[in-house]
C-alpha cells in the first residue's frame, strides 16, 4: 500500500493538487469532493485519477507476470505522460 500512496502523492503534487492528508480514508473522500460536477477541470481530474488507478494496476500485473518493477517516481512519470 505504501507504493500506491507514493505514486498518488507524486502525481498529485506534480499537478498541484495537494490534499491535507495522504491517508487512504481521507484521500477517498477528497477525491470524490474534487471530482464533483462536469466542468472541464473536474473531468480532467477524473481522467487523472483513473489513470493513476490504471497505472498502479498495470504495475501490479508487471510485477506478477513479468517479474519486473518500476519505482514510484518512474510510474508517476509514466502516468503523467499518458494522461
Amino acid at each position: 500500500m505504501e507504493f500506491s500512496m507514493e505514486v498518488f502523492k507524486t502525481v498529485l503534487q506534480t499537478v498541484s493538487l495537494c490534499p491535507r492528508l495522504f491517508e487512504w480514508s481521507y484521500l477517498q473522500g477528497w477525491i470524490l469532493k474534487v471530482t464533483r460536477g462536469v466542468t472541464q477541470r473536474t473531468i480532467r481530474r477524473k481522467q487523472l485519477f483513473a489513470g493513476v488507478v490504471y497505472g498502479i494496476w498495470m504495475e501490479r500485473n508487471r510485477r506478477i507476470f513479468q517479474q519486473t518493477e518500476n519505482a514510484p517516481s518512474v510510474l508517476a512519470s509514466m502516468i503523467l505522460n499518458s494522461v
